[in-house]
């Protein structure tokens, strides 16, 4: 969408039930847009949380995530490191967003597709301290624009 951007922030704001020391690293995800009037509005539209772990970004980018190949939706993976005594390793995240709306007229919108989202996120690629391990099918954007493409395929249109 033209004139939409997308920004994160850590965000250390006070969260009920924990304390200073204990409370959870959150990562805010963010639009930023203008309206015709040349008036910025700034919509927080999703929290990234992993217990016991920083977020970060991996990587943000466009790919088809629905059978409207036209409008592309926003991919966002989100890395966290964890160390528990249990197991360690790598956490990946990836969740899709189609935005809708218009940015002209103020209103602009991400909604998240739980269920394009759903073969990406919670993925550990993890070793136990019972000996087993798991490993993260889609780590970065190139695997997951893989299987966005077998799962939405782009179909050549006939004149």
């Amino acid at each position: 969408m033209e004139g939409v951007y997308i920004y994160f922030v850590m965000n250390i704001s006070d969260v009920p039930g924990y304390t200073k020391e204990n409370r959870p690293y959150m990562l805010d995800a963010h639009l930023l847009f203008a309206d015709e009037n040349h008036l910025w509005h700034d919509v927080l539209f999703d929290r990234y949380v992993k217990d016991d772990g920083i977020p970060e970004i991996a990587t943000v980018f466009f790919a088809n995530a629905d059978h409207d190949a036209k409008d592309k939706e926003i991919v966002i993976l989100v890395h966290t490191t964890l160390n528990h005594y249990d197991y360690g390793g790598e956490y990946y995240d990836g969740y899709i967003y189609k935005l809708t709306g218009n940015a002209k007229k103020g209103a602009v919108f991400a909604g998240l597709q739980s269920d394009a989202s759903a073969p990406f996120v919670d993925q550990c690629e993890c070793g136990f301290r019972d000996g087993h391990s798991t490993h993260a099918q889609y780590k970065d954007a190139v695997s997951i624009r893989k299987a966005l493409a077998k799962i939405y395929p782009v179909t050549p249109k006939l004149k």
